[in-house]
């Protein structure tokens, strides 16, 4: 009997442990995380209102969040279809604490435009200035590692956009022993100027200015749009800028007035590398002259 009653509780064991692990396998199933999980993964994303969606399986991913503590985050990605403002929320349809937060740069290396935590009741919106045909990195994550359902909706709205009539001069000076050539250049180009802080013309498209802290405009150019400059002197991939250092802007801007245009000037320097121990040095500047039709 001893024999036979020790038998019976090692089956019953041995089917409670069979049932629990039963039981456990959906969840595990479901807590694999999804492809965006890392900014890597990242799911492109276009205007408007999307599909539900969960951040359940979710976990935390660099860097920490700008606006507060948050986790269980998911990555999208959208390239921007204007120049202006683009809005992201998670206002409709979230049923949990959302943190939000929007990124330029690359997943090596990210630089936060923006980031909110509960601007619509327990929801986060995002406004940020963007370029057109620029990528932008979108993270939705939950307060404290909070998960929920949620829809990520997007808006962008075109800054209001003044014509201009642009001159430039561009200088290069590659090292000595260099293949390339020391070489100056000069354009013609139509620019605009926007009413978000911002301006393009020709190879410079991601232009933008903000104010320090006396109230004086400074100039904030892009290392994308380094790249088109050098690429109009020396041709499209001929000079691939691998590090940019000591880079120098000034930007003058002088507000039109009745029979006076508006007019702009940059003057701009930059070090660069480019491979091979090679380096260049460039020196621009451009004047613009707003067109009044």
């Amino acid at each position: 009997m001893i024999v036979f009653a020790r038998s019976m509780l090692a089956l019953v064991a041995l089917l409670e442990c069979a049932s629990l692990a039963l039981a456990l396998s959906p969840a595990e199933a479901r807590l694999d995380p999804p492809a965006n999980d890392e900014c890597w993964g990242a799911v492109p994303v276009s205007l408007g209102l999307g599909d539900p969606l969960s951040n359940a399986a979710a976990t935390a991913s660099p860097p920490s969040f700008a606006c507060g503590s948050g986790g269980s985050d998911l990555w999208y990605l959208h390239v921007a279809t204007c120049s202006g403002t683009l809005t992201a929320d998670t206002c409709e349809g979230s049923d949990f604490d959302t943190l939000l937060e929007i990124f330029a740069g690359d997943c090596a290396s990210l630089a936060s435009l923006g980031c909110n935590d509960d601007d619509c009741g327990q929801q986060s919106r995002v406004a940020v200035r963007v370029f057109e045909g620029a990528s932008y990195w979108i993270r939705v994550g939950g307060w404290s590692g909070d998960t929920g359902n949620f829809r990520l909706r997007l808006a962008c709205e075109p800054a209001v956009a003044t014509p201009y009539e642009v001159s430039w001069q561009v200088q290069t000076k590659p090292n000595q022993g260099s293949i390339y050539a020391k070489l100056k250049s000069t354009w013609q180009h139509e620019g605009l100027v926007r009413s978000n802080q911002s301006f393009a013309s020709g190879p410079l498209r991601e232009g933008a200015w903000d104010l320090d802290a006396r109230g004086k405009a400074m100039a904030v150019l892009s290392i994308a749009d380094l790249q088109r400059i050098v690429d109009d002197v020396y041709g499209s991939g001929a000079v691939v800028l691998r590090a940019v250092r000591d880079l120098r802007t000034k930007l003058k801007l002088v507000p039109g007035r009745p029979g006076k245009p508006a007019r702009l000037q940059l003057a701009f320097q930059f070090r660069a590398d480019f491979g091979w121990d090679g380096e260049i040095q460039v020196k621009g500047k451009l004047a613009g002259t707003e067109i009044q039709r």
